[in-house]
């Protein structure tokens, strides 16, 4: 059996395209316009929602307890990473692939110690830049950020051993990508308060250890649900869990788990990063939240104690 010319030329023409679309979606700048493709975006985001639950991107539940370091320490940490993140000006999407990075490595080296815990994190960021930005920060870079704490041998050793631990799998899809889909699906303005406060809420829940198992969809879906209740667009929020593939019970279950995460989060003055990157006009001044804000997102976690701090260390909380 033979193949005319003409069609194999047409199947290639379609599998450049589609090749061409999912590259796009990966890149921030472009996101938009490719879920907007009718005809490809269901299929992309379908993939995407099936390919984060690969065994390779799986982190065990409460790992943070199994090892040698404390919830505390791992927030501190991201808490500073997202300080370099600042300062260097690296996308979004190298935060979050640097923190699943550190996950997935302290899930399975569980001998870390705290001394190593910030070259780990350094290299970390240090794979993540490369893998996503197009003129990454030199090794020098990460060298001076760390205050010298280390040289780049063993910046390059550790590199070695996180990758040879995550299998070098590094293209797990990250909430941002979900987010930004959701809030396509629901018709949410852009440009509204709304989604950088959910944007807001999606960072803070890097921070806490107990939401690590979560996968990228659902912490998105949370985030911005948590958002709309905020904003008192419960009307929309109720169709969070429809899109997201979840069940209503499923939807508010993670929703409080995050919530509780959040205020958390919140109330840990130290872990003052994120809360303050937030505070910019750039992104709509997302963390100046009301009192009256704050006690609605309370209003979703009856069942936490958020004043013990028992409650934080059972879920691996801060």
């Amino acid at each position: 059996m033979t193949i005319s010319g003409k069609s194999t030329t047409s199947a290639r023409q379609q599998l450049q395209q589609t090749h061409t679309l999912v590259q796009a979606y990966a890149n921030p700048k472009y996101r938009k316009a490719v879920v907007d493709v009718v005809g490809f975006d269901v299929d992309i985001f379908n993939y995407l929602l099936t390919y984060e639950k690969s065994e390779d991107f799986a982190v065990d539940n409460m790992y943070i307890l199994s090892t040698q370091l404390q919830p505390k320490m791992r927030s501190i940490l991201i808490d500073w990473i997202v300080q370099v993140q600042q300062r260097f000006s690296l996308l979004p999407d190298t935060l979050h692939l640097t923190v699943f990075l550190l996950d997935k490595f302290l899930s399975v080296a569980r001998d870390v110690t705290k001394t190593e815990l910030q070259l780990v994190g350094t290299t970390c960021m240090f794979i993540a830049s490369k893998f996503e930005e197009m003129y990454p920060p030199v090794l020098s870079d990460f060298e001076y950020m760390a205050d010298n704490a280390f040289a780049k041998r063993d910046i390059i050793r550790m590199e070695m051993r996180i990758l040879d631990a995550v299998g070098f799998n590094l293209g797990r899809p990250n909430s941002l990508q979900f987010l930004e889909w959701y809030c396509i699906a629901l018709g949410v303005d852009m440009k509204k308060v709304v989604i950088q406060r959910a944007r807001y809420f999606n960072e803070l829940c890097l921070l806490d250890a107990s939401l690590a198992h979560l996968y990228p969809s659902q912490v998105s879906a949370a985030s911005l649900y948590l958002a709309l209740h905020v904003a008192q667009e419960d009307d929309v929020s109720k169709q969070m869990a429809k899109l997201a593939k979840m069940t209503d019970e499923e939807m508010k279950t993670i929703a409080e788990l995050c919530a509780g995460a959040i205020i958390r989060v919140m109330s840990q003055q130290k872990l003052a990063a994120i809360r303050t990157k937030y505070q910019s006009s750039k992104f709509s001044e997302a963390s100046k939240m009301s009192q009256a804000e704050t006690e609605h997102l309370r209003s979703l976690i009856p069942r936490y104690d958020l004043d013990s701090a028992v409650t934080a260390k059972n879920h691996g909380g801060i």
